[in-house]
């Protein structure tokens, strides 16, 4: 197992969320900290242990300095878990979800891209598509 991951960003309560190989979950969890972490320090990678070697229990003991920049650096990508649990997740550029051959990009000009060998849409309510036009086929 490596002994490191990916701090992701924070949760409502203001627990270091952390990504890592191996993770028994699909998502990002809390993790214990030994050392001072800002927000500024999401998308860093950060050295772990984990508790009675359970690897459930991450404990971030430092950031790795190799993956620090000197001088300005862009902006970060951003994931915010807010308390009711909404998550927010932010980027300069763009923001792709993939799974083997299907995605969802967001670009930064508006667009919003699927991609898939078969796309299903289904409301259980009233769906409306609404555009300066619209394409079909």
């Amino acid at each position: 197992m490596r002994p490191w991951g990916v701090l992701i960003g924070f949760d409502g309560n203001d627990s270091p969320l952390v990504a890592f190989a191996n993770n028994p979950q699909s998502t990002a969890i809390p993790a214990s900290c030994t050392v001072p972490l800002r927000r500024d320090n999401a998308g860093s990678k950060v050295a772990l242990i984990f508790a009675d070697g359970n690897i459930g229990q991450p404990m971030i003991i430092g950031l790795v300095k190799n993956n620090i920049k000197e001088g300005p650096s862009p902006s970060p990508a951003k994931i915010v878990v807010d308390e009711d649990d909404s998550l927010t997740v932010t980027a300069k550029h763009q923001i792709t979800l993939q799974c083997g051959d299907a995605s969802i990009t967001l670009t930064k000009d508006g667009k919003i891209l699927f991609r898939g060998h078969y796309i299903s849409s289904h409301a259980s309510g009233m769906q409306t598509i609404k555009g300066g036009s619209v394409q079909i086929n």
